[in-house]
């Protein structure tokens, strides 16, 4: 396992044997492709994983055929993939999501591909762009800087322009918005961003940052065409580390992309996803600043050549030797793990350990510091470069390793001996590296020859392959010569771009040391990418895919397993035998349509007489055709001239005259029937209206039969006894010949004709033309169908249009009568008529309640009295009643039920309604109209429709009537029973005053001799006499208290007095509420220590001074204390807490709350307010306190009231919670009493 690479089977319980792992790429190389592929192939062989590399084109190219490969990358042959960024370049992030959608669900990871689903690995572009920008502020004190910015949108140059903003703003620098300009990444942009900053003259900044190499390389061209010098005049940077940037005339200052790690780090990451580990968004890859000439510093080649030795350090091989791991790991990462842009990436350059190499130079180079006698330092490190050759690793890039070799070694010699030897040594050194990269550049000169020699031969011999067998053949002589072990060409079996191929056979087949040969075998689904039996099991692979494609067209994909060879030969194979295989494939066609030709043509000749022999028949099917043809235009024709027509009329009157033309009748008309009502509704005669037509006439003649089979009838004269006697009369009268008549279904009935005749004379009709009027018939009654539908469609809106109109008009009123005469108003938007009356029931009586449009012969008739009748005397009204359905008569002249009247005389045509409503028949409608035949069952329905509304419109005007009439009623029923009240009001106002009085007066009158009274005894109980006599002493005693008792009660009458006439006065001043409290509970003391009760007193040292009248508030900690020793038992606890309340709490801006608990039996919850009321007491004293104690009695029942009373005067509020009434478990009670600490101003202070 690589040191610092997590094990990726560690991640899961379930690892997969050996995993796949696809990586997705527009194209192969470039100058940072191939370090990132060799990374992800030492990745692979490290962690035991496949690799399949699908190379297509990027999302933008034009070649839609080369990014259908990518459709291959599915979980049948992949367990995950890695996206490179240059797919979706210039792509927005919905474009990209869209992408990555369909690999779903193959976990994925990208390379600077970023998407908020996917992770990617990305190079630490901020960190390595804030070093370069700090070197040239803080090391070279530049000031005005330039930037070249990257595309827009793109994450790396985004995190490279922050870096440079921020390093700027760090040092107190401004950004000039003018030195910001856009580019791409390409050399283009880079010219032409530079000439914008120069477009105002000599430049005003002292350095330019370019985003990456290549605008810096475009910038550089500028500057060099514009006189001026880098670093001179101006300093010049980039970033990625190309190779070009090193071989410039003056060597770029950049920032190095480690792509070889990055490799790495994608396929350690896309296995950490495959075995479920979840990663982070963002993988950062570090960066390193390389510093060059551009920036105006020596390099860092021959900076790190100048370093001096440390001073006060003392060398010694011996200490260099204990050094020796931390040296080998200096030069290793000196050289790094680039290679040249010619480098591939096989298995021996990715399998290659720098740190053997190292360690013998290292090791070697010891051995001569400590004789000159050995020479070991030249020979193994030529052996290293000789080493690295052969896997061509980047021979230049030993400069740097020589100069770090340099770096570390001479801090540790002070021997001037010592120095010059290592000196000698390390500059011999660089000219071996000079002479290495010399005939490495030769060798690759060669090799890129030699390839072109190989492509050029494959070329000419695929240019001459005539089949797939000679591209075998080819195949089997050339590419072993390539170095190539395995080649596979696999073509899809539905050629071309639409529709999608899904399987794929293998055409080809090359495996180094068996051949090349064809294949047959059976075909395969694409996304198996080749049979399951190519890929070795036992064995890591790597193979490339690429699409076979011309232009768009998609032939198949060539799949190559890698091997040690040039990258660049794979895309030039892959466009070879996408030419190749299209042409022979296009010859193929060719051949065969050649062939086909040929075929046909000696089938045409044996066939020849044939078809002389066909060409009569054909000359009549033609005609035949023309004449359907003709036909199906007409009928065309015909059917788009109804075409959203929606009057039957209109209909009918455009399709006779079509009729005509297309049968070449004489006369072709449509007739259409009810036979319910049995008569002819429409009659249309070549485009004319036909009027009194009869319906007997026409079903008793030739259209009765069509009416009764529903099948076409066609009569080729008068007497084949196709039709009656009497129509045949009438036909020959009038010189009918041929006849055909077509049924015209309406909902799978026949609802009328079409007939075409001819007259005596002309050609009879033929089956065609019973075919066609056949389905000119057919179209008539779908046409027809759809008018009906569409005029009762329209009927209904209409009727619910008259119906919400008139509905409106008869609810805007409720009074009785004029919803009557509304009724017969607003019917006329509903159905015509001449005369009508709406009839009210009532009993069996049947009353007329309106009469509208009726002409009288005199006023005396005019204003005789409304007739009434009896229900069960007429037989329409009577019928009406029974079925609950309208009635019409459509000729009351010729109805034997009709019964005469001087009204009705006149009218012939007659319709009537119930009017129905939730408790039965309430009335009828009768409409009259003088024309016969007039009301229709239709009509009758929108009489019925109305006449259900009437009946809501009636029932809610009588409801109005009746609500009215209770009204009144109930008006009169209050103003009683108000006057009853105020009655009842006065009395016990007059009642509570005389209370008042006698309570206020008898209180009065009894406090003075008690006081008298209480005055006596307490002189007596002084007396020498008294006191001497012990049972005398007791009685005076009982009568002090007595009197004392009975100087307390009256006392709390007159307060209640005072309060039930809001007479009480308060006195306000300021007073300790804590000092008021604990003084009246030490009046107490005595029945405390009688009653054995254990007192509390909690925080009532902390109570504010509030605002109140001195005596009132004693008189309410008096009865609650009183209040709590009466109920608690003997041996309880009473706890009396003070507390300072919160802003607005209980409704006071600042207030206190004291509480008064006791463990006594409780309050009943129902009790609650009532124990407030005045003279209420709530259980018996005896079942809470000691019989043998002196504190005892109920009282009478005044203390809590007047308590209450004086809170509420104080604006405070007084109240009492209990866990309820059980006098087992004793759960207590506790009041509360919570006061404002300041009065209202410019309140009385009275209750």
């Amino acid at each position: 396992m690589p040191v610092g690479k997590p094990s990726v089977h560690a991640a899961t319980s379930t690892p997969v044997s050996r995993p796949t792992v696809g990586v997705l790429l527009a194209e192969m190389g470039g100058w940072y492709g191939l370090p990132l592929l060799s990374g992800i192939e030492e990745a692979a062989d490290r962690q035991d994983a496949n690799i399949i590399y699908l190379v297509g084109a990027s999302l933008e190219a034009a070649e839609t055929g080369r990014t259908a490969i990518f459709r291959l990358a599915r979980p049948e042959r992949l367990n995950g993939l890695i996206l490179h960024a240059d797919l979706a370049r210039h792509r927005s992030d919905e474009e990209i999501h869209q992408f990555c959608q369909q690999f779903a669900p193959l976990p994925l990871i990208g390379y600077a591909l970023t998407t908020p689903e996917m992770p990617s690995v990305l190079a630490d572009s901020y960190n390595g762009m804030h070093q370069l920008v700090t070197h040239l502020v803080k090391d070279h004190g530049y000031r005005k800087l330039a930037f070249i910015h990257g595309p827009a949108g793109q994450m790396e140059a985004d995190e490279r322009f922050h870096a440079f903003q921020d390093v700027l703003l760090m040092h107190g620098l401004t950004i000039n918005p003018e030195w910001v300009v856009r580019g791409d990444f390409s050399q283009e942009s880079g010219r032409a961003a530079m000439e914008a900053l120069l477009a105002h003259g000599r430049p005003q900044f002292e350095a330019v940052v370019a985003a990456n190499d290549n605008m810096a390389v475009g910038a550089l061209q500028v500057l060099h065409e514009r006189g001026l010098r880098v670093p001179d005049d101006l300093a010049l940077t980039g970033f990625d580390d190309t190779t070009e940037s090193k071989l410039l005339s003056v060597p770029l200052t950049t920032v190095r992309q480690t792509f070889f790690a990055s490799g790495q780090q994608s396929l350690i990451s896309a296995l950490r996803r495959i075995y479920g580990e979840t990663l982070p968004n963002q993988i950062l890859v570090p960066t390193s600043l390389v510093v060059r000439r551009s920036c105006g510093c020596v390099g860092e080649g021959m900076r790190q050549a100048a370093a001096q030795a440390v001073p006060g350090t003392t060398g010694s091989v011996q200490i260099l030797k204990a050094l020796t791991p931390q040296a080998v790991d200096h030069l290793v990462a000196a050289a790094g793990e680039r290679t040249d842009d010619d480098t591939v990436w096989g298995a021996d350059a990715r399998r290659f350990d720098m740190r053997t190499p190292m360690t013998e130079t290292w090791n070697a180079l010891l051995s001569d510091l400590e004789s000159e006698k050995n020479h070991r330092f030249l020979a193994a490190f030529a052996t290293a470069l000789q080493q690295l050759q052969i896997v061509r690793h980047d021979p230049m890039i030993w400069h740097e390793v020589v100069s770090a070799l340099r770096n570390f070694i001479r801090p540790y010699l002070n021997d001037a001996q010592l120095v010059l030897r290592v000196e000698n040594l390390l500059q011999q050194a660089r000219l071996l590296v000079n002479e290495t990269s010399l005939r490495s550049q030769s060798q690759r000169r060669g090799r890129i020859d030699r390839l072109d020699q190989l492509l050029q031969k494959l070329t000419y011999s695929l240019a001459t392959a005539l089949n797939l067998d000679a591209v075998a053949e080819t195949m089997a002589e050339h590419l072993p010569q390539m170095g190539i072990e395995a080649l596979y060409l696999a073509l899809y079996d539905v050629e071309g771009a639409d529709p999608t191929p899904t399987t794929a056979h293998l055409a080809l087949q090359f495996d180094h040391g068996k051949g090349a040969h064809l294949t047959e075998g059976e075909s395969f689904p694409i996304i198996q990418i080749l049979p399951p039996a190519i890929f070795p099991p036992q064995e890591r692979s790597t193979f490339v895919v690429m699409p076979l494609t011309v232009g768009e067209r998609q032939l198949g994909y060539m799949t190559v397993r890698v091997g040690p060879i040039d990258w660049e030969i794979y895309p030039r194979l892959r466009d070879l035998f996408s030419s190749t295989i299209f042409r022979i494939v296009l010859e193929e066609q060719q051949r065969e349509a050649q062939n086909q030709m040929e075929r046909l043509w000696a089938d045409a000749r044996l066939h020849a007489a044939e078809l002389a022999q066909a060409k009569e028949q054909l000359e009549q099917a033609v005609t035949e055709s023309n004449r359907r043809l003709k036909e199906t235009e007409g009928l065309f024709e015909a059917i788009r001239s109804i075409v959203g027509a929606n009057e039957i009329v209109d209909i009918c009157q455009k399709l006779t005259r079509h009729f005509s033309r297309l049968v070449a009748a004489d006369q072709t008309f449509i007739a259409l029937v009810n036979h319910d009502e049995r008569r002819v509704t429409l009659e249309v005669s070549d485009g004319e209206i036909v009027e009194n037509n009869d319906y007997e006439t026409l079903v008793n003649g030739i259209s009765g039969v069509v009416y009764r089979s529903g099948q076409p009838v066609l009569s080729l004269h008068a007497y084949d006894g196709i039709e009656p006697e009497a129509s045949r009369q009438r036909r020959v009268q009038g010189g009918t010949g041929a006849v055909i008549v077509a049924p015209i279904m309406v909902n799978q009935q026949v609802s009328g004709t079409v007939t075409a005749v001819r007259k005596l004379g002309q050609d009879p009709f033929a089956q065609h033309d019973v075919d066609l009027l056949t389905a000119l018939a057919a179209q008539a009654g779908e046409s027809i169908e759809n008018a009906l539908l569409f005029e009762a469609e329209r009927e209904q809106r209409e009727l619910a249009e008259s119906l919400r109109q008139a509905g409106i008009l008869v609810s805007s009123t409720l009074e009785f009568d004029q919803v009557l005469d509304q009724l017969l108003e607003q019917i006329q938007r509903v159905v015509d008529y001449d005369a009508g009356s709406l009839m009210l029931v009532d009993g069996d009586t049947v009353r007329v309640a309106r009469g509208r449009g009726y002409v009288f012969q005199s006023e005396a008739e005019k204003n005789r009295p409304t007739p009434e009748f009896s229900l069960e005397s007429t037989i329409t009204f009577k019928e009406m009643r029974n079925t609950g359905q309208p009635l019409v008569i459509p000729d009351t002249s010729s109805d034997p039920h009709w019964i005469k009247t001087a009204r009705s005389i006149s009218y012939r045509s007659w319709m009537g309604a119930p009017i129905v409503s939730k408790k039965g028949i309430i009335g009828f409608f009768s409409l009259n109209k003088q024309q016969p035949n007039f009301f229709t069952p239709k009509m009758a329905q929108r009489l019925a429709a109305f006449a259900n509304q009437a009946a809501l419109a009636l029932e809610n005007a009588s409801l109005y009537e009746n609500m009215a009439r209770f009204n009144l009623q109930l008006e009169e029923r209050v103003r009683a029973r108000t006057e009853e009240l105020q009655n009842a009001y006065n009395v016990l106002e007059q009642m509570d005053r005389t209370k008042s009085d006698f309570i206020s007066i008898a209180s009065h009158e009894l406090r003075t001799p008690i006081t008298v009274l209480r005055g006596y005894s307490q002189i007596l109980t002084t007396h020498p006499a008294i006191k001497s006599d012990e049972s005398v002493q007791q009685m005076m005693d009982g009568i002090l208290s007595g009197a004392q008792r009975m100087y307390e009660i009256v006392n709390s009458m007159i307060d209640l007095a005072k309060m039930d006439s809001r007479l009480m006065q308060l006195s306000l001043e300021q007073l300790p509420l804590g000092y008021i409290v604990r003084s009246e509970m030490q009046r107490f003391s005595s029945a405390v220590i009688e009653r054995k009760l254990t007192v509390t007193l909690n925080n009532l040292s902390d109570l504010p001074i509030i605002e109140a009248d001195n005596e009132s508030l004693r008189k309410v900690f008096t009865h609650l204390i009183s209040n709590a020793i009466k109920y608690t038992p003997d041996g309880g606890t009473i706890t009396i807490t003070g507390k300072v309340l919160e802003p607005g709490e209980y409704g006071l801006e600042e207030g206190v709350l004291i509480s008064v608990a006791d463990n006594g039996i409780g309050i009943d919850p129902q009790m609650r307010e009532l124990i407030f009321a005045s003279f209420f007491q709530t259980g018996e004293v005896s079942l809470h306190s000691s019989s043998k104690t002196k504190y005892k009695g109920g009282g009478p029942g005044l203390g809590l009231t007047i308590a209450r009373g004086i809170v509420h005067a104080h604006h405070g509020q007084i109240w009492v919670e209990s866990g309820g009434h059980d006098e087992d478990v004793c759960p207590g009670s506790i009041f509360y009493v919570a006061l404002p600490v300041h009065q209202p101003k410019g309140q009385k202070e009275e209750a």
